[in-house]
Order: C-alpha cells, then structure tokens, then sequence
C-alpha cells in the first residue's frame, strides 16, 4: 500500500511535460574561449492531414527558413560554460481546399530565440603547468 501511494504520488508530480534536446556532445568540454558561429537553410515540403471537423482538406506546406547560431565558450567558477545564441526565420505558404473551396495561407517571421547559459558541472580538467615525468623503469632483457 505504502509503495503504491509513493509511486502514484511520484506520477503525478510530473504534470509539466518537459522537451529535451537530443544534441550529441551538448555536454562535452569544448576549447575555451572559442567563438563559433553558423548559418543554414532549410526547405521543407509537406502534406497535412487534420482532423475532418475542421473541413480542411488535400493540405501541403512549402516552408523556407534559415537560421543563424552563434556561441562563445568560456571558463566560470572552474567550470567549462558556454553562451548560445540562436535565431531563425521562416517564409511559407500553406495550400488546401476549406469548405470544399481552394484556399491559400502565406506566413512569414521570426522563429523561437534560442537563449542559452550552460556550465558543464564537473571541473574542468587542465594538464599540469610543470608536466609530469614519466618515471624510469629498468627493463630486464631475456636471460
């Protein structure tokens, strides 16, 4: 019963869906103080299917967008942290028949402003200012 309660309990703290972004190496120490900058561009073309009810059929999507990212790596409190900035734009034009009429939708604007300040939680590993000698070891050659 107490394992029970606990486990409903636990389910049902987590009502807020949270999205994760799978980015390989987001967490991997990265050169300090290094800027990185990128551009790129997408076409995306599409066919839509909705829901009966709202009387949109045969619905296709042509969407143009480029976007533009930049980030700075930097040291703070001993821990590899990075600075990411990122901006889109997207141009598209959405066509279907409504109520059984052609019908067009053209849009255009900015995406969603990527913001973003993380710091990798394990101190930054650095080689030793004086270097390390390896010791001498004796080889013993066949007797």
């Amino acid at each position: 019963m107490k394992s029970t309660l606990s486990l409903i309990l636990v389910l049902c703290s987590f009502s807020v869906a949270v999205a994760q972004e799978l980015t390989p190496r987001r967490w991997s120490h990265l050169p300090l103080d290094t800027d990185i900058a990128g551009i790129g561009c997408i076409y995306a073309q599409a066919d839509i299917f909705l829901d009966p009810v709202l009387q949109v059929e045969d619905l296709e999507l042509e969407m143009n967008t480029v976007a533009v990212r930049y980030m700075r790596t930097f040291e703070f409190s001993g821990k590899s942290s990075r600075f990411e900035l990122g901006q889109g734009f997207q141009d598209g034009t959405y066509r279907g028949l409504l109520q059984g009429k052609s019908a067009r939708a053209h849009r255009q604007g900015p995406t969603d402003t990527v913001l973003r300040l993380s710091s990798i939680l394990y101190p930054l590993r650095r080689p030793s200012a004086e270097g390390k000698r390896v010791p001498a070891t004796s080889a013993v050659r066949g007797r």
